[in-house]
């Protein structure tokens, strides 16, 4: 209940040191971010600098917080890789999935992990029980679905085929790229 909500509990992290260490964690976190990008990226033979995936992240980062949606910031992301750097359609916007696909996977590990922590400190009650139980199924899935677009092979003439089909296939073979290198 919002009345419960002691605004004084708020004041240890409202000290110097708390907002010092959250703009740390901050930080480290668009670093990591930027160079899972740039990993990315550089997986297509593709050189890119640290400070430049830094500035796209940025730039990323501020259209999802203003457009509506979680996506916006991913396509304006997409898009500056094509115009800025001079990379392929397909290796941008799946280079930008990619990220998306990943940073779901290590949500939804953590999460997984956390409830298993969690589940073992206090008693488990039904709530957590089958909360633990679908963020399992969906680590498990996800887990499947990297693997085959990672080690799945399907018939190279998939590749050329007109229409949807063959553009799908063709951004699946750059997202299987990523595994190759």
């Amino acid at each position: 209940d919002l009345k419960k909500f002691n605004l004084n509990d708020l004041k240890p992290f409202l000290s110097a040191e708390g907002l010092g260490v959250g703009l740390i964690l901050i930080l480290a976190n668009f670093y990591v971010l930027s160079e899972r990008l740039r990993f990315l990226i550089k997986s297509h033979g593709i050189k890119v600098g640290s400070w430049t995936i830094w500035k796209l992240n940025l730039i990323g980062v501020f259209f999802s917080f203003s457009m509506p949606g979680g996506v916006g910031g991913d396509v304006i992301k997409a898009y500056y890789m094509q115009k800025d750097l001079g990379v392929s359609r397909s290796v941008a916007y799946s280079s930008a999935l990619m990220d998306r696909v990943l940073g779901l996977y290590t949500f939804v590990l953590m999460a997984f992990i956390a409830l298993i922590v969690e589940s073992s400190r206090t008693t488990r009650g039904p709530l957590v029980l089958s909360l633990l139980l679908w963020v399992g199924l969906l680590f498990v899935g996800l887990s499947v679905g990297l693997l085959v677009l990672a080690f799945g092979k399907w018939p190279a003439h998939f590749s050329h085929a007109a229409g949807i089909r063959g553009k799908l296939f063709r951004f699946m073979d750059s997202c299987q790229h990523f595994t190759h290198h």
